[in-house]
């Protein structure tokens, strides 16, 4: 199954897929590509991602501890602290000072733009949200440069950031920080509530 449409790229994460459809206990439902070759963004150097979903048991699905992932696919308010903290996290530790990695910067611009999403329009971003209006003309040009200059850059190439893109990540940052203080915390979610959400909903699956 490729709902891409195209031959898959020989990857590491096929293997994996592949291995999943073939054990007795996994069925892949759902098979995307994300990662740069969704954005736009791959170069030669760039790896493919792939993403999906797989059935499991009841008693599998209940019994492992929602990653933030799972939890942000219920929940927008929880989809933004989950964008927020990895947009923090890649940011303080592969963006506090020149060089940087072209890649790295774009794991902190589009969890960014994701917050400004789900601030704007309260529903989960979509892959493209340069489309959005609250995504100026400016903005859209200086993410296309650095698009264009990620696409020649080789996967471990560093640059030096420019002031004015470095002013405006901490900027956004900033705002998306203090947007969070009146979003309601991804932590009130609790684990136990998930489970009984999770059963219900694949034993109704599978009823």
């Amino acid at each position: 199954m490729n709902p891409t449409g195209g031959p898959r790229a020989p990857s590491i994460s096929n293997m994996i897929l592949d291995t999943l459809l073939r054990a007795e206990r996994h069925r892949i439902v759902f098979e995307c590509v994300s990662g740069s070759r969704a954005y736009g963004t791959a170069n030669d150097a760039s790896d493919t991602d792939v993403r999906g979903v797989f059935a499991q048991s009841i008693e599998e699905l209940v019994a492992i501890a929602p990653p933030p992932a799972l939890v942000a696919a219920f929940k927008a308010p929880a989809a933004y602290h989950h964008y927020l903290r990895m947009a923090q996290g890649v940011h303080a530790e592969h963006l506090g000072a020149d060089p940087v990695r072209l890649k790295k910067l774009f794991s902190v611009l589009r969890p960014l733009l994701a917050c400004r999403w789900i601030r704007h329009a309260g529903s989960h971003p979509p892959t493209a949200l340069l489309a959005a209006p609250w995504v100026s003309d400016h903005e859209r040009g200086m993410i296309a440069e650095l698009e264009a200059a990620k696409a020649m850059a080789g996967e471990g190439e560093r640059v030096v950031l420019q002031a004015a893109v470095r002013e405006w990540l901490e900027s956004e940052l900033l705002n998306a920080t203090d947007a969070a203080t009146r979003l309601r915390s991804s932590a009130e979610m609790r684990a136990e509530s998930l489970d009984r959400l999770m059963v219900e909903v694949v034993a109704a699956a599978w009823a």
